[in-house]
């Protein structure tokens, strides 16, 4: 299992914050009394990557989805986190957020705005001092280990690839296509093996549209699906016109393609 890069060693109430025009303004309050609570980071995909994820409008809504009222619009939580690892610990925030080390602010981002990833320098042991606050929306605080994404994501999926290539070898279903322009690999390669392995054998696995991914993304493909079927686009395309006779032509002529 993929290792969480902090360890969480408290959480502040929320306190309300100072907004104008999409930015907070006031001070964050860094001497917040503790709260009792402290959430339990869970592992989920960011932008292609695997990471360990607070999310604090399903804390304070008590993990029920559907109950209404679980934001804290223009309210902030201060919370303080241990380093695992030396590094580069790369983190996604929505909103913004401070961190400090020391009493001295290392990353400092007051604006109102989606998931964002951002990266500060640590060394193991290290504590650092979170400030996030909520403008509207979601409120998501997550971080990755500072080593390399690709072997954190092998590391992850590689105990269960022989059982998803075995299931694929005897299965008997129709084959699971995929079509994916593979700037996510990573989410791909998981809804695969959680669709193979969660009660679906597909007696192939078909992956399309290697002419948008980067060599990256292809590698990636490769490595967590050996036992994969590329299909080129050019016998895609290939099919299509033979299948589609004067019709398709017809297309062409019109569209100049």
């Amino acid at each position: 299992m993929l290792p969480i890069p902090f360890e969480l060693l408290s959480c502040s109430w929320p306190r309300p914050v100072a907004e104008a025009n999409g930015r907070w303004t006031s001070v964050p309050a860094w001497n917040a009394p503790a709260s009792p609570f402290r959430p339990q980071p869970q592992w989920k995909v960011v932008d292609g990557e695997p990471a360990w994820t607070i999310d604090w409008c399903t804390l304070f809504r008590g993990g029920i989805a559907s109950l209404v009222g679980s934001e804290m619009r223009r309210f902030h939580v201060v919370f303080r986190i241990r380093a695992a690892e030396t590094g580069r610990l790369v983190f996604w925030d929505d909103d913004g957020c401070t961190i400090r080390l020391g009493g001295r602010a290392i990353h400092e981002d007051r604006s109102a705005h989606g998931l964002r990833r951002a990266e500060v320098e640590v060394r193991a042991g290290d504590v650092l001092e979170v400030a996030q606050w909520q403008f509207h929306g979601d409120w998501i605080w997550c971080a990755r280990s500072p080593g390399n994404a690709a072997k954190d994501a092998d590391a992850v999926l590689a105990p269960h690839r022989d059982a998803v290539r075995e299931r694929v070898r005897t299965g008997g279903g129709p084959p699971l296509k995929l079509y994916t322009d593979g700037r996510n690999p990573l989410r791909a390669v998981v809804a695969v093996f959680s669709l193979v392995l969660n009660g679906y054998a597909p007696s192939a696995v078909l992956l399309y549209g290697p002419h948008q991914w980067s060599a990256a993304a292809a590698q990636a493909f490769r490595a967590a699906l050996p036992f994969a079927e590329v299909v080129e686009t050019a016998r895609v395309l290939g099919a299509a016109r033979a299948l589609g006779g004067t019709g398709w032509r017809r297309w062409r002529g019109a569209t100049g393609s």
